[in-house]
């Protein structure tokens, strides 16, 4: 029998939140293909654990490569869907944490979206407490079934219903403001559906005269560190 792979999770808290914990978000597996019922192994270990179950873990940094911006002031896009909501959480403890503190944060925008708002809707009371208390400064949500009888959405659609207000923060013209930073967490295909869609705002907003001097536009963010993706 063959080693089963390790699974890898993003951590969904903050230190400064919580110094002595690391909280997970896990989506349980649990699918039926051709009548078979199949189980997730690891999320299913996970969801029959017990409070107290030691574990054994190894931990990635991932400071180089999707962490926030050292400067508490630098504002914030953040797109997820589904459990890709993890880091941002953790993000969204640690903005509150300095804003307790006294800190001036920069803005906080998040597109998140699932599948149903009465079943994957994660977190939605904790999310609309940060909006509340100017933590989080506008949350936009995308829910692709519905129950309503309306056409699916995704957070795509959702980020071009505001691209203007996503545009201005990436580009402010106003030199007092600092640009926002871009991150995205989620799946391969969101991903590249995200991508498209501030491709096709480049040239909308006169960035970028094609696709490719649009995907010119989406690198040079990325080498800035301004665009950062953290995707399966």
């Amino acid at each position: 029998v063959p080693v089963i792979q390790p699974r890898r999770y993003s951590i969904a808290s903050s230190p400064l939140a919580h110094p002595t914990a690391a909280h997970l978000t896990v989506g349980v597996v649990d699918d039926v293909v051709n009548d078979k019922h199949y189980s997730g192994l690891a999320s299913s270990f996970l969801k029959r654990g017990s409070d107290g179950m030691a574990l054994r873990a190894n931990l990635k940094s991932s400071k180089s490569t999707f962490s926030m911006p050292s400067d508490p002031t630098v504002p914030l896009i953040m797109i997820a869907a589904g459990t890709g909501f993890s880091p941002f959480r953790g993000f969204l403890q640690e903005r509150k944490a300095q804003k307790d503190a006294g800190e001036k944060v920069g803005d906080a925008v998040l597109f998140f979206g699932c599948r149903r708002k009465d079943q994957d809707y994660i977190y939605n009371d904790e999310l609309e407490q940060y909006v509340k208390e100017g933590v989080l400064t506008h949350l936009h949500t995308a829910f692709s079934r519905s129950i309503e009888k309306s056409p699916k959405k995704y957070v795509q659609h959702e980020i071009l219903s505001n691209a203007a207000e996503v545009w201005s923060m990436l580009f402010p013209t106003d030199p007092n403001v600092k640009p926002a930073a871009v991150y995205i967490c989620g799946s391969g295909s969101m991903s590249r559906d995200v991508r498209r869609t501030f491709c096709s705002m480049a040239i909308s907003f006169g960035a970028a005269s094609d696709d490719e001097e649009a995907d010119k536009v989406i690198d040079k963010l990325m080498d800035e560190n301004r665009y950062l993706c953290d995707v399966w």
